[in-house]
């Protein structure tokens, strides 16, 4: 073996090393650790923890805005999927995080109606949780989220949120449904509501010392399933 060799092997692990530890640091929210390795390393967003989850979906999962804004910045792919084909926008809705669902409808190119291996799209998740903020939904929707893509049960939202039980959002989205013209609804709205949606985040400002959030999962059992 060459010395060459020797040294890209060394390189090879060191990157995979750091890429482990920047998931770690994104699972528990610690800001600046996470800011100090990215600027040691390209982070990959092909570098899977053992649920199949890569750095972006954890934070988004975990409710750490900062750290998906960080990750964004250092050229994650916002619609990168998982196995499952699950997106760090699912994650986030799943998790009924409202600040990083609120951070991620403001990245450019994010895509609002991508579907899951079950079909789903992230209004879909937010239809068949019934404990989901409701400005979580309404967020969705006014960013232009479909109400008429099927998943795999041939459910479009309003009927996942119908076969759910879940009354809060279905009468939200029948209403959506009913408006003559729901463009006017979200011009409407956004002058008042939609730009709580538009957060800026200043990153050197954020301090470490946060307490770690716990993860606040769904009770859906096929939610639980998939594991960040």
């Amino acid at each position: 073996m060459t010395d060459n060799t020797k040294t890209s092997l060394s390189t090879s692990e060191q990157i995979k090393k750091l890429n482990s530890l920047i998931i770690q640091a994104a699972d528990q929210g610690k800001f600046k650790i996470l800011k100090s390795l990215i600027s040691h390393t390209e982070v990959s967003q092909n570098y899977l923890n053992a649920n199949g989850n890569n750095a972006l979906h954890v934070a988004a999962a975990r409710g750490h805005v900062e750290c998906v804004a960080a990750l964004i910045e250092a050229n994650l792919n916002v619609n990168f999927p998982n196995a499952h084909q699950v997106t760090a926008l699912h994650f986030a809705v799943r998790n009924n995080h409202l600040n990083v669902v609120a951070y991620l409808l403001t990245v450019e190119h994010i895509s609002l109606n991508v579907q899951d291996s079950d079909g789903d799209t992230p209004l879909h998740d937010a239809a068949e949780n019934e404990d989901i903020d409701i400005q979580i939904t309404e967020a969705l929707i006014n960013a232009g989220a479909s109400l008429t893509i099927k998943n795999q049960e041939d459910l479009d939202p309003i009927e996942t949120a119908e076969a759910a039980a879940n009354d809060t959002v279905l009468e939200f989205l029948e209403e959506m449904k009913n408006q003559s013209d729901i463009n006017s609804y979200i011009e409407k709205k956004s002058t008042a509501y939609f730009p709580t949606y538009k957060i800026k985040i200043e990153l050197e400002e954020f301090e470490d010392d946060k307490p770690n959030q716990s993860e606040n999962k769904p009770k859906n059992e096929k939610l639980l399933n998939i594991k960040c």
